[in-house]
């Protein structure tokens, strides 16, 4: 079951919520305009578990791009509907 809203009300119009996914937003059209093929993309900012254990410093910024990587259109609009949704809190 998808859900659409919650029940939690909010008194304020959540400004960071929209700020993450008007980022996640461009971040996407950037990558999916990029003249490189997306596993290039991945490879650089994707999360990898074994480079973040075997070379740790020059992995942790994968810890924070990775967030803003997404598969697909289907992908991001997934996360974005549930950062809308709960993200408000």
């Amino acid at each position: 079951m998808i859900s659409l809203k919650d029940e939690n009300p909010t008194k304020n119009f959540p400004v960071v919520t929209l700020l993450f996914l008007l980022l996640n937003l461009s971040v996407f059209v950037y990558g999916f305009n990029l003249p490189v093929h997306p596993s290039v993309l991945y490879a650089d900012y994707a999360l990898i578990p074994y480079q973040l254990v075997h070379s740790p410093v020059s992995a942790y910024p994968t810890v924070y791009t990775s967030m803003f990587l997404h598969a697909g259109i289907w992908h991001l609009g997934g996360n974005m509907l549930y950062l809308w949704i709960f993200g408000n809190n």
